[in-house]
């Protein structure tokens, strides 16, 4: 069955229904080509046989002309089309109930989704049940999401970085997995997979916008880190989590033994940062550093003492008067590996003797970065001292002290290392 153009005259109907004569021994699958056919039909006033059909349609019998779902009878415009639609051997569905069975693909897939997070993303934890450093660190942690509303955090436990000192923020990630307060997926099922790959494409990874923030699909399911749903006088906070563990970290009166357990986190940051320092110099001036118990003792007392800054400052000017004497006099190299140390340590002791102190900065390279531990409690207690590394781990811890509630028996045990130092 062919459908004709509206003004189409009596001669042009012959050039279409040869134009749709089919013939199973050519190649072609019709019996004439275009150009016999414009040949054939060439007379005064007739259309170009591609004219003419671009407004009519060719239907047969044949099951590829028909809807196997509905029934409906579908038409092509074109011999590419019927070629096309006779080579499908899978049968053929028309755009309707395509979308149709696409709409139930996509709906299953949305509620395979659903099913997994209800059995694994449900878990709750009282937000009462903290310590005050568990409090801090999630407040860290939380920095990192996406979205506020968002429970995914990250994609793996190596993309955190909250102190930046992996013992310390494994033991807490540690620590939140017991109590509830995160969920770690490290594995999807098959079923899982293959509904967020009907959803959402392959990609594995957050995806960027236009202006290079980070988003993530809110049906989406993937291998991560998720924030459990947080609980606060036996109901379950939908929003301002970070405002809750705000105000719940200026209320709290400090133990003595958690005050000590966020001053050695302090020194331990900032002892970390002048290990990369070490690393930075020996990198930069091809020098040979030992890590001895010498330079380990070096550092510790640096690092209460000094910010990174003045450190860095001295690590350059001494790695520069390393090289010369390394020069001057070569030695074996399990010696000279042990010159920095010492040429660090004799100028050291040298400044103090004299009562004077390390004044003069050099700016840290990149590699030394600032941790979300750090943003946060500068945000909270330093009033803002967001550069840690203009201040030794005594300044921070001095300045910490000063903005939070104590208890009388730290306060008392605080008050008698003062009188004796």
């Amino acid at each position: 069955m062919i459908c004709y153009p509206a003004d189409v005259r009596e001669d042009e109907i012959k050039a279409i229904n040869d134009y749709w004569v089919t013939c199973d021994a050519s190649a072609r699958g019709f019996l004439y080509t275009v150009k016999e056919i414009d040949a054939c039909h060439k007379s005064e006033g007739v259309r170009f046989i591609m004219a003419l059909i671009r407004n009519c349609s060719f239907l047969t019998s044949h099951s590829a002309f028909s809807c196997e779902e509905c029934q409906c009878k579908s038409p092509v415009n074109s011999r590419a089309g019927y070629r096309d639609r006779m080579r499908n051997f899978n049968g053929f569905v028309c755009r309707e109930c395509l979308d149709v069975r696409e709409n139930k693909l996509l709906g299953d897939a949305r509620q395979t989704i659903q099913r997994y997070k209800n059995d694994h993303l449900q878990e709750t934890f009282n937000l009462e049940s903290l310590s005050f450093e568990e409090t801090l660190f999630l407040l860290a942690l939380l920095a990192g999401r996406v979205k506020n509303d968002d429970c995914f955090l990250y994609e793996s436990p190596e993309d955190i970085l909250i102190t930046g000192i992996s013992t310390i923020d494994m033991d807490m990630l540690t620590s939140f997995l017991r109590k509830g307060v995160i969920t770690y997926i490290y594995e999807l099922p098959v079923e899982v997979k293959s509904a967020s790959k009907l959803l959402h494409g392959d990609s594995e990874r957050l995806i960027y916008d236009k202006k290079y923030k980070r988003y993530r699909h809110p049906e989406r399911v993937k291998i991560g880190i998720y924030l459990n749903h947080p609980k606060l006088n036996g109901e379950v906070v939908v929003s301002n989590v970070n405002a809750i563990l705000y105000q719940k970290l200026q209320s709290i009166t400090l133990s003595i033994n958690e005050v000590a357990s966020i001053n050695n986190i302090i020194k331990e940051i900032q002892l970390y940062k002048l290990y990369q320092l070490v690393q930075e110099i020996s990198k930069e001036y091809v020098l040979p550093i030992d890590n001895s118990n010498v330079l380990n003792a070096l550092l510790e007392h640096l690092s209460k003492k000094y910010s990174p800054l003045s450190v860095n400052f001295t690590f350059n000017m001494q790695a520069k008067e390393t090289i010369v004497y390394m020069r001057k006099k070569p030695a074996p190299d399990y010696i000279e590996k042990n010159y920095f140390t010492k040429f660090v340590g004799d100028y050291v002791q040298h400044v103090e003797s004299k009562g004077w102190k390390l004044m003069k900065n050099w700016s840290l390279p990149p590699t030394v970065l600032t941790s979300s531990f750090e943003a946060i409690f500068s945000k909270v207690y330093l009033n803002e001292h967001f550069n840690w590394n203009m201040l030794s781990a005594s300044e921070v811890v001095a300045l910490w002290l000063k903005n939070v509630r104590l208890s009388e028996s730290a306060q008392n045990l605080l008050t008698e290392d003062d009188g004796t130092q």
